[in-house]
């Protein structure tokens, strides 16, 4: 066995001094904000009375209750969510590497642009869910991140 209070120590002022630690942080920071998702979609889930394992309710369900479109569109912000995330996270951590300080940025940017959206989306009552043009913007900071991930791979292969 080791010394870990040794390997903590060395751990802390290796975090300190790495730039990329915040990579790493806003990169689990991803994770955090998926657990935000999943409890505001069982929050609406409770209020709108929708039993498991119904995923959404119908669209004539949603179009007589409020609430009940509300579920639908945390649902639905919480799998745009689960559809975007990995591939943010891969290419934060890829780009990193060449751009830690930007890609921290990128991917906490990332963040705040998708709470707005979620909460666009469910809060506003906008026909279709459209109060979630509001967040959109996570697109930038994704491409970002994505040809950042794609220049640090093309350096490295004719390094």
């Amino acid at each position: 066995m080791g010394n870990t209070a040794s390997i903590s120590q060395n751990l802390a002022t290796t975090a300190d001094t790495m730039p990329g630690s915040y990579v790493v942080l806003a990169a689990i920071t991803t994770t955090f904000l998926g657990e935000w998702h999943a409890g505001y979609v069982a929050k609406h889930r409770k209020v709108a009375k929708v039993p498991y394992p119904n995923a959404y309710v119908t669209h004539a369900e949603a179009q007589e209750d409020p609430d009940k479109f509300a579920f639908n569109c945390a649902q639905r912000a919480h799998a745009n969510y689960l559809e975007h995330q990995p591939q943010v996270v891969i290419p934060m951590l890829i780009a990193g590497l060449s751009y830690p300080s930007l890609s921290a940025a990128a991917g906490l940017a990332w963040c705040v642009a998708r709470v707005i959206y979620t909460l666009g989306y469910v809060k506003n009552k906008k026909k279709q869910g459209r109060g979630r043009t509001a967040g959109s913007w996570y697109v930038a900071p994704e491409l970002f991140l994505q040809g950042a991930a794609a220049w640090t791979g093309w350096q490295m292969l004719f390094a």
